[in-house]
């Protein structure tokens, strides 16, 4: 029995349900949309839409339109190296067994971390279509970013990178789900210590009267995907963050002059 066949072929049809399930629903949606009346599409008057949140839009949909492209890339690089190392062991042209085990765990590591990446695609979809219930209540924002950084402090400091996150005294209330908001800034913060070696991450929390921001450094990426095939690329993880937190109604820009990610949080009065 060919065990390197079944189980790349496995995974490869695992991957394809995967994506042929975000394109069925997208082409769905669309269809939804677009045979509702324009009144009922359009759900505040043009001249009503403010500059961020018309920002934010635009920056929805570009997400949605190359989610399903960045979700292909993603899915194949790992593929790639599962399949490469599975062909050298198969072929018997390993120089000793010492190579061989060597090649067999850079397969598992590939293959784990497509389950991973597919695992995100999944939950994505499934937020998307409401399978998978979100819980919103009421949240205290200083217990989620005292979580993040205590997720995130080990691996900042192994890359010689400090990482400051608001110090809040006082408890602060936001609505959302408190695991779906806690991985969003997780997954921004985790992209930002991969682009950096040395230096400062600080988050920075501005507050007014209803609104909470939070602001997550966000630098260039300057490596081009196909460069570092085995691990999700910073891109991708950028937009994963912006659909769970869209997914939430939470509106999240991006500010290209200061290169951060902003967060918007509706505020809670004490005691609500």
């Amino acid at each position: 029995m060919d065990w390197t066949s079944i189980v790349v072929g496995s995974i490869i049809a695992v991957g394809l349900n995967a994506l042929r399930f975000k394109q069925m629903h997208l082409s769905q949606r669309s269809s939804q949309q677009s045979s509702k009346p324009s009144s009922e599409r359009l759900s505040a008057p043009l001249s009503e839409i403010t500059p961020p949140a018309y920002e934010a839009a635009i920056d929805l949909a570009q997400f949605k339109s190359s989610f399903l492209a960045r979700t292909a890339h993603e899915l194949r690089s790992p593929m790639n190296a599962l399949i490469s190392s599975l062909q050298l062991i198969s072929a018997d042209l390993c120089d000793s067994p010492k190579e061989e085990r060597e090649y067999v765990g850079i397969a598992q590591e590939s293959a784990l971390k497509f389950i991973g990446l597919l695992d995100e695609v999944i939950k994505v979809s499934k937020l998307q279509t409401g399978t998978l219930e979100i819980r919103s209540t009421h949240v205290d924002l200083s217990l989620v970013l005292q979580e993040a950084y205590f997720m995130c402090r080990m691996q900042a400091e192994t890359r010689n990178l400090k990482l400051i996150i608001p110090a809040l005294e006082d408890e602060i209330l936001v609505q959302a789900d408190e695991a779906y908001l806690r991985q969003a800034i997780v997954i921004l913060i985790d992209r930002a210590v991969s682009l950096l070696d040395g230096g400062i991450i600080e988050l920075v929390l501005t507050q007014d009267e209803d609104t909470l921001t939070l602001t997550i450094p966000d630098p260039h990426d300057e490596t081009e995907p196909s460069a570092i095939p085995t691990q999700f690329t910073p891109s991708f993880r950028r937009l994963l963050a912006q659909e769970i937190l869209s997914t939430m109604n939470i509106p999240v820009t991006r500010q290209a002059e200061t290169r951060s990610i902003q967060i918007i949080l509706r505020r809670l009065p004490i005691g609500s």
